[in-house]
């Protein structure tokens, strides 16, 4: 047990796709080697070409099988995953409508849309490019006052400065 390599053993353990870093030490007596595993959790799902991959906390891919057990994030779009922590510093500021985003899309690498409480038959809101945290601090305000996630609304449009559109159910998109 002297002359195993307890660096070796970290370096190995850690390199497994389930493991975010492990503690490996020595104890004397009785001669037991100790290893604390830490797991990634699992911050999103991300959509690409029809396939979906488990992103850990820091937006990386998770190089791993994965069965959700819970509700969890969706998002697509190219470059997603390396921005999809700027997105939710900012949705996780009202953790209330936070908990109802089922999924957010990437457009172009350029702006979110986030999909609220259901595919089929969710809110979409289109966030700016620009400005996004401002954005969502109206859509918050607006949400509060007027109640609009519980309105029969298909998108709320927050790309314009000055401006909100919205669509009812039933109605084309503009």
């Amino acid at each position: 047990i002297l002359d195993t390599d307890l660096g070796a053993i970290k370096k190995r353990i850690e390199e497994l796709p389930w493991v975010e870093n492990a503690d490996v030490k020595r104890t004397y007596f009785p001669n037991t080697i100790q290893i604390k595993l830490y797991e990634k959790n699992v911050l999103a799902l991300w959509q690409n070409e029809g396939k979906f991959y488990p992103l850990d906390m820091r937006g990386e891919i998770i190089d791993a099988e994965y069965v959700a057990h819970k509700p969890i994030l969706i998002i697509t779009g190219d470059n997603a995953p390396e921005r999809i922590n700027e997105l939710l510093e900012i949705t996780t500021q009202n953790p209330e409508l936070h908990s109802r985003i089922v999924a957010a899309v990437l457009y172009s690498g350029r702006r979110w849309n986030l999909i609220f409480d259901s595919f089929e038959n969710g809110v979409t809101i289109k966030l700016p490019q620009e400005h996004m945290e401002r954005a969502w601090e109206k859509f918050v305000k607006i949400n509060n006052q007027y109640g609009l996630l519980n309105r029969k609304l298909t998108f709320i449009d927050l790309r314009y400065k000055d401006k909100v559109s919205v669509a009812l159910s039933g109605t084309e998109d503009n």
